[in-house]
């Protein structure tokens, strides 16, 4: 009898395991199990908010998914995964297995605000990111406030204001960081960088408080200022799902599993993308889709090393790089080690986003949708300015 391998997640980390496993289907069965019916390409969320893209672009069937890599596959959501007995429940039945790959990434963080909860908007799927371009085309002349100045929120930030000078909204957009710096983690060359380009798109940006407490319409901030007249959008943290904080494993600050060099919380149990804490010299490795998909790789990789007795290689992360993209094509990162300000590291973000859609159509499509609407923005003095210049 064939063992059973099951991965819980169809994100970047769960399709690339599911992926690499396909040339182990000899030996080992695969099933992928998400609550979703798509996989959501979450990159260019930010874009399906504040540009004309076409929410199909950023979706990728599952279900083809499976028949393409010939891994089975489940749409349900998972209730309780038993480590000990190597079982787990799903809202369907409970499914037995002999290795296990936990891909279920990250969710936004409340911090256990109810009230936070029932009136923010998120941006953790397309379904959100619809949800909430419908409802800013529905909010003209409000006050919005988004809460959270790590890459999201920047980007973000700059979406939402340039849709809103594109569609003349007339919106006041305002940024809120509890940090005394937007992207904190990232060096002052680049915060500087960030900090200008928001300025120039008319962005306030209020550091070192949070949103307190939030109504129907009204926001206060924890420094007692009330913002009326408003709509929230709250990208301020990460924190994983409810079936992964009661594993009784070990985990960081922010309830990811900490995994061992092989990524694995257990002898045939893994755990790669967002969910893992791996640390990287003397920090926990960012959440990024290229540690995604080399973790989903070498979580498959070394189920087949344990198929085939061989053993296990410990994960080594390669860094390419990364980019803070903003929607007035004035973006910053470093790249190959290498500071990039402006036009360019804008274009390496969308050619690596469609370089990574599964789909060919999807990747034609994503560039396409890009330069229609990098060419046909009215605004053209938000996309000369000569502020890449300065660096």
């Amino acid at each position: 009898m064939k063992q059973r391998a099951i991965i819980i997640g169809g994100g970047f980390a769960g399709l690339a395991a599911a992926k690499r496993l396909k040339r182990e289907l000899g030996k080992i069965e695969v099933l992928l199990i998400d609550k979703r019916t798509h996989h959501n390409f979450l990159p260019l969320l930010p874009d399906l908010v504040g540009r004309d893209f076409k929410e199909e672009n950023l979706l990728y069937p599952l279900e083809h998914a499976s028949q393409r890599f010939g891994f089975e596959f489940l749409n349900s959501r998972v209730k309780s995964i038993d480590l000990e007995e190597q079982k787990l429940t799903t809202v369907l039945d409970e499914i037995p297995f002999d290795f296990l790959v936990i891909a279920t990434g990250s969710e936004t963080d409340f911090y256990a605000s109810v009230d936070i909860h029932k009136h923010a908007y998120t941006l953790e799927s397309v379904d959100d990111a619809i949800k909430l371009r419908r409802a800013l085309f529905e909010a003209r002349g409000k006050n919005i406030v988004i809460c959270g100045g790590g890459y999201t929120g920047v980007e973000l930030a700059s979406a939402v204001a340039m849709a809103c000078r594109r569609h003349f909204l007339n919106n006041t957009i305002t940024l809120v960081n509890i940090g005394q710096s937007l992207c904190t983690s990232l060096p002052w060359q680049f915060q500087k960088y960030i900090s200008e380009n928001l300025e120039n798109l008319a962005i306030n940006v209020k550091l070192g408080t949070t949103v307190s407490r939030a109504e129907k319409d009204v926001v206060q901030l924890e420094n007692g200022e009330i913002i009326r007249n408003s709509l929230l959008i709250w990208v301020a943290g990460k924190t994983t799902s409810g079936i992964i904080q009661g594993l009784q494993v070990d985990k960081n600050r922010r309830g990811r599993l900490l995994v061992d060099p092989y990524l694995r919380i257990g002898k045939f149990i893994f755990a790669a993308g967002d969910v893992a804490s791996f640390v990287h010299g003397a920090e926990n490795l960012r959440m990024s889709v290229q540690f995604s998909l080399s973790q989903g790789h070498c979580a498959a990789d070394n189920i087949a090393r344990y198929l085939n007795g061989r053993p296990l290689v410990p994960f080594k992360a390669h860094d390419p790089g990364y980019v803070v993209p903003m929607a007035n094509g004035l973006s910053c990162g470093k790249v190959m080690n290498r500071d990039l300000f402006g036009r360019l590291p804008t274009w390496l973000h969308y050619s690596m986003s469609a370089f990574r859609s599964y789909s060919p159509k999807n990747s034609y499509n994503v560039l396409r949708d890009w330069l229609s609407s990098s060419f046909h923005n009215p605004d053209k003095k938000f996309q000369i300015n000569n502020l890449a210049n300065k660096y």
